[in-house]
């Protein structure tokens, strides 16, 4: 056994710092936000009626662009997924709406003193304006 590369030990501490964020993430508060219970899904705008947003025009695109490059069900192995935990994947509609709140809170609603999704591009205000609604809107 020969000593680690400073590339793999990198790559160790990013796995190793992602998995802490997802599960501090997931973990939050032990479920709790102030004076209610975490959603199981995120609530439904009450603004949608007119929205014609939709996982074709939105949701797709988005998730295509900036997320299943490290978050995709066809990609096997922490190399191939540059890190990114297994069981996170948007490559339907249904994936991604189950991840509603994970998406919100690391990428659309994103703070700047915490980690945030994509880790290396910032998104544009106008595409996080969009796939938050997609979102809130029940992601139909």
């Amino acid at each position: 056994m020969g000593l680690m590369s400073e590339l793999q030990l990198s790559r160790r501490r990013a796995v190793i710092s992602r998995l802490l964020l997802m599960l501090l993430l997931l973990a939050g508060c032990d479920g709790q936000f102030p004076d209610q219970a975490l959603p199981e899904q995120a609530p439904v705008q009450d603004d949608c009626t007119d929205s014609v947003l939709s996982w074709d025009n939105t949701g797709a695109p988005f998730l295509l662009n900036h997320c299943t490059e490290c978050h995709s069900q066809h990609l096997v192995g922490e190399v191939a997924r540059k890190g990114a935990p297994d069981t996170i994947n948007f490559n339907t509609r249904e994936q991604a709406a189950a991840l509603t709140e994970l998406i919100l809170a690391t990428a659309i609603e994103a703070q700047a003193d915490r980690p945030t999704m994509p880790p290396l591009i910032r998104l544009r205000e106008d595409e996080k304006a969009r796939m938050g609604e997609w979102l809130r809107c029940g992601a139909p």
